[in-house]
């Protein structure tokens, strides 16, 4: 029975001697793909928490170190509660902005009636409307001398 290798694999063509002679950026390529490796192994060792024992792609999906989980959910928290507060906020906003539409048509109103009744109150405390009203409304009559009694 044999054995899969861990990770993927990589068919590169067999360089010899002198094909590595003929090619002046092969020791460049091979510095790169050494330090691409270093990188891969570094930033593995970062997710799992251990510096000794780098895993491969797949397993570094299943363990994800519990600080660093609850990290990342302490952020979803903090992100879902900003959205929820950030809406409530909206809306309270948009409710606050209909109230004070709705009372300032309303004072506009009021204001418009405190005219008319102070307009009318003037009207009405004028002596010879008063007097025209009592006549011509209320059939009153004035008063014929001798009817008047002062009383001291």
């Amino acid at each position: 029975m044999s054995q899969k290798p861990h990770g993927p694999v990589i068919n590169r063509p067999v360089t010899t001697v002198s094909q590595r002679a003929a090619n002046p950026g092969w020791k460049k390529t091979q510095a790169k793909i050494k330090s691409q490796r270093a990188e891969a192994k570094a930033a593995s060792s970062i997710l799992t928490g251990d510096t000794n024992q780098p895993l491969e792609p797949t397993e570094r999906l299943e363990r994800i170190p519990p600080r660093a989980f609850a990290i990342l959910a302490a952020i979803l928290v903090v992100l879902i509660l900003g959205l929820w507060f950030k809406t409530t906020l909206a809306m309270r906003h948009n409710q606050l902005g209909r109230e004070v539409s709705r009372l300032t048509d309303e004072k506009v109103e009021l204001n418009e009636l405190n005219r008319e009744l102070k307009a009318e109150m003037a009207r009405l405390t004028v002596l010879e409307d008063l007097e025209f009203i009592a006549i011509e409304s209320l059939g009153l009559v004035s008063p014929k001398d001798g009817q008047i009694e002062i009383i001291e």
